[in-house]
């Protein structure tokens, strides 16, 4: 049996439900930034921090498991009207995320039917997952802003990630250049900033 093309398994994401989809190859993934930087920093052991057996050693690269040549990147769009999508319900999840762990389920579970071998990554990189931001600006969902988000042409920064490891060494379908940010006058900094603001002044109120 041939095996799917790029083009046929994103458009596979997209049929069962994804809102966008791309392909990144591992080693252009290997040479992205927060692969290459996050290894070289200072050992870190607060929030997020996933201990690996012995004391102070922690994951703090991508282990890539064995055979995985390539990453379906898939994106699950939150809406801005629609907010409780990324509320945290009962069992500690968000509608969204749930939704977007069932699309890569049935994707998981359609490739390994044609033959390909899959791997789901966790979710926390200190748990032995991937960057998804910077993953998906090597599958070419987009760009990392200037707010350190991944924005997207057809949703801005409105999305959620998850990947799927495959068996089959496929091209990067990235990055695609696109960059709003670049002649921006920082609008999201200089909202964030009076948000912060008036969140000073309704702590000192009360």
């Amino acid at each position: 049996m041939d095996k799917l093309t790029s083009k046929e398994i994103i458009k596979l994401g997209l049929k069962t439900g994804a809102s966008l989809a791309g392909i990144a190859n591992v080693e252009d993934l290997k040479k992205a930034p927060a692969f290459t930087v996050v290894p070289k920093m200072p050992k870190y052991n607060g929030v997020g921090t996933y201990m690996r057996g012995e004391k102070d050693k922690f994951l703090t690269e991508v282990l890539w498991p064995h055979g995985i040549r390539s990453v379906l990147i898939l994106a699950y769009h939150h809406p801005v009207d629609n907010p409780a999508v990324d509320y945290w319900i009962e069992d500690h999840n968000t509608i969204g995320n749930k939704k977007l762990i069932s699309i890569t389920k049935n994707v998981k579970s359609i490739l390994e039917k044609e033959g390909i071998e899959t791997y789901s990554f966790n979710y926390h990189v200190e748990k032995g997952g991937i960057f998804l931001k910077d993953s998906a600006v090597v599958a070419g969902l987009g760009c990392i802003g200037k707010n350190n988000l991944l924005v997207t042409p057809e949703y801005g920064p409105h999305i959620r990630l998850r990947a799927l490891g495959l068996n089959l060494d496929l091209q990067s379908t990235g990055p695609s250049g696109y960059d709003p940010c670049k002649s921006c006058k920082i609008k999201c900094w200089e909202k964030c900033k009076k948000v912060h603001l008036l969140k000073k002044y309704i702590f000192l109120q009360n």
